[in-house]
């Protein structure tokens, strides 16, 4: 009984993290990301892995070569790439000025200049969330090819 609570306790906090990073419907796009790779995460830290014999032939070595790359990623590379397109947002936002103009009663015009290095950063943004995404991209497809041994 004991057993059955704890499981149903540990898929309720798995479902409470999941639901952390669901935006809303229309926007999905990150969400998709985090689901699969908090899925990973959650079977990499939790799974019994050790009850393969990984060093069994070279299939499973490479595997578990990938298991590795792919839990690295999530874990150190991932954040540290997110925090530093944070800095360079917060930084392009001090080098952008925009304000609101009103025509008339009901509009409202948005306008902005662009300092010295506004362009700069946001080219530094783009480039920097681009190699994200397609990062993000490879390590999906690599869980993708490794969905077999997603089982313990």
């Amino acid at each position: 009984m004991i057993r059955k609570f704890k499981l149903f306790f540990r898929k309720l906090l798995f479902f409470r993290r999941l639901w952390k990073e669901y935006i809303a419907a229309w926007d999905i796009v990150d969400s998709i990301v985090q689901f699969n790779f908090l899925l990973f995460k959650e079977f990499y830290e939790k799974g019994e892995m050790g009850i393969v014999n990984w060093a069994s032939d070279e299939y499973h070595i490479e595997t578990k070569k990938q298991f590795d790359e792919i839990y690295n990623y999530i874990t150190v590379i991932r954040p540290k790439k997110i925090k530093q397109i944070n800095e360079v947002i917060s930084v392009w936002g001090s080098h952008f000025k925009h304000w609101t103009e009103k025509i008339d009663e009901e509009y409202v015009e948005w306008k902005s200049q662009d300092t010295k290095n506004s362009n700069f950063y946001f080219e530094l943004h783009r480039t920097l969330e681009d190699t994200l995404y397609k990062e993000d991209e490879y390590y999906l497809c690599m869980m993708m090819e490794i969905r077999n041994f997603l089982w313990t």
